[in-house]
């Protein structure tokens, strides 16, 4: 039989009902994987597999929400991935796997179903705007990463919009809501009349946000004439994560007219 559970298995195994009870070290602990905390250089955690049993470590860093992303993530590559015994995974691997087909990717969204279960995540986000704040807001609740939130507001929250993650002050991948359409991509480089390309100019600067022109994002002929809501943060020394909100959908709307 083979090892692998889906998170909403688990989740109901554990009857879970509340973020709070999401409890990733025993849930990998039940599953023979043992979660340790310390300091280790290089990754920011790493599996070890023999047979039925294995030792994820996690870099003990001050971010909870991360370090608990880093151990579910690990467990991801144990439930799906547990012919290969050993992984050492990087936050930079892991965040440039939200899009890519591989297993970084696998594990990251296995994490974030185990962590950000959708029955628990869609009533807490249901009417939040579409901003970094109401990430965070969210991250705390369920104590993991603002970008694996982040992901799973544009996803099962209640407005359209599209979020980028930027690295060295290019566009590394970006992430379309479900209402979104698939015409409309992110600029590769941020222009200078983004919140984004502030901090990229400003090292001080690590949040800021506003409405701002949507071909300064949008690579679409048509987006000099709408607006959206520009959030940035920066998350990392060379990353900047971005979310945009259509608050207004006129953009959205005339492009699914004219498809019609």
């Amino acid at each position: 039989m083979s090892p692998y559970e889906s998170p909403s298995a688990i989740i109901a195994d554990f009857r879970i009902s509340d973020p709070s009870e999401i409890d990733i070290e025993a849930i990998a602990q039940s599953r023979g994987a043992t979660i340790i905390y310390e300091p280790i250089e290089g990754c920011a955690a790493r599996i070890l597999g023999n047979g039925d049993q294995a030792i994820i470590t996690v870099d003990d860093g001050p971010n909870v929400g991360r370090r608990r992303f880093s151990a579910a993530h690990e467990f991801g590559h144990w439930m799906r991935d547990r012919a290969k015994i050993r992984f050492a995974c990087t936050d930079q691997a892991m965040l440039a796997s939200w899009v890519n087909v591989d297993a970084e990717r696998g594990a990251n969204e296995y994490a974030a179903d185990l962590l950000l279960p959708k029955t628990l995540f869609q009533p807490a986000a249901r009417n939040k705007p579409l901003t970094l704040d109401s990430a965070q807001d969210l991250a705390i609740l369920f104590r993991t990463s603002v970008t694996a939130t982040a992901i799973r507001l544009l996803r099962y929250g209640s407005f359209p919009g599209i979020l980028i993650f930027l690295e060295s002050g290019k566009r590394k991948w970006f992430i379309r809501g479900e209402d979104v359409p698939d015409v409309l991509w992110a600029h590769e480089f941020p222009p200078k009349a983004t919140y984004a390309a502030d901090l990229i100019g400003n090292r001080t600067l690590d949040n800021a946000a506003g409405a701002v022109q949507a071909d300064g994002w949008i690579d679409h002929p048509q987006s000099r004439w709408y607006e959206v809501h520009e959030h940035s943060c920066r998350i990392s020394k060379n990353g900047i994560l971005t979310l945009l909100w259509w608050k207004n959908e006129k953009q959205l709307l005339d492009l699914t007219r004219e498809e019609k």
